[in-house]
């Protein structure tokens, strides 16, 4: 294959793929086992092992090979080693992630693989993964591949060449337990409400224990990170008599006066004891007596926490459970999403985080409905991924469980909001933008409680991959005046 060929990549069409046949691997030999696949939206799948993964293969001549290999959970791909090469020239290697290589193949553009190489008799031995990964134009990467499936390319357009790779995956030493604090390891927790310990949490089990008693208190915050929730605070172990004292707050400190607190100040508190071993203390935080409350898990941010005991000394141990938000509806997995404006698809949303991803284009409309529970309110909408390039597309948004208008004929004040999404729109939130769409009916977020239809849709080709998340949280009350204060049944000392 000549170089040349790869200098013209310029563009991509987006495709959607068939069922794949999958194949444990070690090794794989076209001879013994067929071809691979010639089309890239249905690649041979194969599941690698730790170890070597050896390909014997044959391309040239028209022959275009494509793989989909997946890495198992706890692995990595740390090399693909070129053990054979016949040709004299160069052939292609190129890689995207996921189950199916969406590219045009004789129009194909760099930006929109992971990467790619050409390589040839030159790299007999040598390892090609690190070269992939800096393909000129490419997304590039760098290191190893992590857990996931990965779709490659092979090609060469001249004669026949018969070549041998190893695609060899390695076990990633899994960390220990996350402990995102340990008294007796890390040292005492901060007694300073305005500098609490900051604690880094991970997705999963994340143990916070320690001490506390008369004159000691322990504050520490934590953030949730983007796309992730904080779904429970298990009480593990408390080996005390009476009642200790935990509360949350949003934010990195907690400016409560811990003399004389406030329960309207705080987001919720609760008091525990050895009764509550091995229950979920968070709900019961929200479900306080006038704290500002909450309902269900804890979307992405700052928050901190109080614990403490006005008595004699205890200790505890309380896990703080981190979990991904959840999938309102994935294309992918649930189908596509309704083109039927009259008729959209009805998605479930869950208190916390939910997400709703598609592939839109010319001609693929998607409608999606959905409910915001009575006494909660949809405070964010976070684009999570788009993958168009120098385009932007249509999010759009109304009261009720359709569109209620002919798309074609759709005028801006026929909507409630609307926002152009693009890729520099990734990771932001796009509902206030959406209330201030020129023309629309507008809003200021967070949207009530009620029945919402969202309308996306792109014209130009190719088509675009897009996800959003949206943060369903319990509806802000109005806070009490101050005749109204109650304050929290103990009385706080040092």
């Amino acid at each position: 294959m000549k170089k040349k060929l790869y200098l013209l990549l310029v563009g991509m069409i987006a495709l959607f793929g068939m069922a794949l046949v999958s194949f444990a691997a070690s090794s794989y030999d076209e001879v013994i086992d067929g071809d691979l696949a010639d089309d890239g939206t249905s690649p041979t799948a194969l599941t690698m092992s730790a170890g070597d993964n050896t390909f014997l293969i044959s391309t040239g001549n028209g022959d275009r090979d494509y793989a989909a290999l997946t890495i198992p959970a706890g692995h990595e791909m740390s090399s693909i080693v070129l053990n054979s090469y016949s040709g004299d020239g160069v052939s292609f290697i190129g890689v995207v992630s996921g189950t199916q290589m969406t590219i045009d193949p004789t129009s194909a553009n760099p930006a929109d693989l992971l990467g790619y190489y050409l390589f040839g008799s030159d790299d007999f031995n040598a390892d090609i993964l690190p070269s992939i990964g800096s393909g000129s134009g490419a997304m590039g990467f760098t290191g190893t591949l992590s857990a996931g499936t990965y779709t490659f390319w092979i090609q060469d357009t001249g004669g026949e060449v018969d070549l041998d790779l190893n695609f060899v995956v390695t076990t990633v030493s899994e960390p220990p337990a996350s402990s995102g604090h340990s008294e007796s390891d890390d040292g005492d927790l901060s007694d300073d409400n305005m500098a609490p310990t900051e604690v880094t949490v991970e997705l999963g089990d994340n143990v916070v224990s320690g001490s506390t008693g008369a004159g000691d208190r322990d504050y520490l915050t934590l953030e949730v990170p983007a796309g992730h929730q904080l779904t429970s605070v298990t009480l593990d172990s408390y080996n005390g008599v009476s009642v200790s004292f935990i509360a949350v707050v949003t934010g990195t400190q907690m400016a409560v006066d811990p003399d004389d607190a406030d329960p309207a100040l705080l987001k919720g508190y609760y008091l525990f004891g050895s009764s509550d071993i091995g229950s979920d203390m968070l709900a019961a935080m929200g479900d306080a007596s006038d704290a500002m409350g909450f309902a269900g898990p804890l979307g992405p941010g700052d928050y901190t926490f109080w614990i403490q005991e006005t008595g004699g000394g205890v200790s505890y141990e309380m896990t703080f459970e981190i979990s991904p938000f959840a999938t309102a509806h994935n294309e992918t997995d649930d189908g596509d999403l309704s083109g039927d404006e009259a008729a959209p698809t009805s998605a479930s949303l869950v208190i916390g985080g939910n997400t709703i991803s598609g592939n839109m284009g010319p001609g693929d409309l998607d409608f999606v409905t959905f409910t915001v529970p009575a006494g909660h309110q949809l405070s964010q909408m976070n684009l999570q991924a788009y993958s168009g390039v120098g385009i932007r597309s249509l999010a759009a948004i109304v009261n009720g469980t359709e569109l209620g208008v002919e798309p074609g004929s759709a005028q801006e004040s026929d909507l409630l909001g609307y926002y152009l999404i693009d890729s520099a729109s990734v990771g932001t939130d796009i509902l206030p933008g959406m209330g201030q769409g020129a023309g629309a009916q507008g809003f200021t977020p967070p949207l009530p409680a009620g029945d919402y239809t969202m309308w996306f849709q792109e014209n130009a080709t190719p088509n675009v991959d897009y996800a959003v998340e949206l943060i369903i949280e319990e509806a802000m009350v109005t806070p009490p005046t101050l005749d109204q204060f109650i304050y929290l049944p103990i009385v706080v000392r040092d």
